[in-house]
């Protein structure tokens, strides 16, 4: 063989091997997953279980109806979380 066919050969099998192991040594879901939140807060049992996020915010339902959403949050504060918009059922 020819030098011109051998490094041929190898440059082939070079970029195979790069195509098979770049995904394995890219970034990796598992050290998203590892680091901790940026931003942690609580929100009072008082205002019921969480049902989900629109575009007014994250929703809460309390045991009497009463349905809070949640869009601006103390980030890096103390306190409690400002209520956006809270609907009452009579």
């Amino acid at each position: 063989m020819n030098n011109k066919k051998i490094f041929g050969i190898a440059a082939i099998s070079a970029i195979a091997l790069l195509s098979v192991e770049a995904p394995r040594t890219s970034g990796s879901s598992t050290l998203e997953q590892d680091q901790p939140a940026r931003c942690a807060i609580t929100v009072t049992t008082s205002w019921g279980e969480y049902i989900g996020a629109g575009s007014y915010g994250l929703e809460f339902k309390d045991d009497a109806g009463t349905i809070r959403f949640v869009k601006q949050f103390p980030c890096g504060l103390e306190g409690a979380s400002n209520v956006s918009l809270e609907i009452h059922r009579k």
